[in-house]
């Protein structure tokens, strides 16, 4: 399984949902449905189905979020032009885009740890002035 598959599977797992969410979870959708109006309780997380049963499972989706924003994610997993085709038919349109990096976790190095020190002389004040110019990408000017 790659990374990819992995994020999507994470979420597929619903243990999470408050009680006043409505989980329908079946092979072919898995969706999750709430009266509050809010995107991510209102989330299709997975359908996987012949095209010819897709508008079916969306008027399915749709009956479910009545009312309400919801949201379908659409995973780069599996092919999805039919998917998003008929979502496009019913009206579902493509709103954000997120793209997900994955680091190795063996790869992973910690940077050098951080030091605190106190500002207590000229010298040091102005190192805390360049440690902000250079995190914040600004260039202060400071007078005597």
């Amino acid at each position: 399984m790659n990374p990819a598959e992995m994020l999507e599977r994470s979420q597929w797992d619903h243990f999470w949902v408050p009680p006043d969410v409505t989980v329908v979870a079946r092979a072919e959708l898995l969706l999750y449905a709430c009266a509050r109006p809010s995107p991510y309780l209102n989330t299709v997380v997975r359908v996987r189905a012949p095209d010819a049963e897709l508008p079916g499972l969306i008027a399915e989706a749709e009956r479910h979020y009545a009312g309400r924003r919801a949201r379908w994610l659409v995973p780069d997993t599996f092919p999805t032009a039919g998917l998003v085709a008929a979502l496009a038919r019913a009206g579902w349109a493509e709103t954000e885009r997120f793209e997900v990096r994955a680091l190795d976790v063996a790869a992973w190095a910690r940077p050098t740890v951080a030091s605190a020190v106190a500002v207590t002389t000229r010298e040091t004040l102005l190192d805390a002035y360049a440690v902000a110019d250079a995190a914040f990408g600004r260039g202060t000017t400071n007078t005597e």
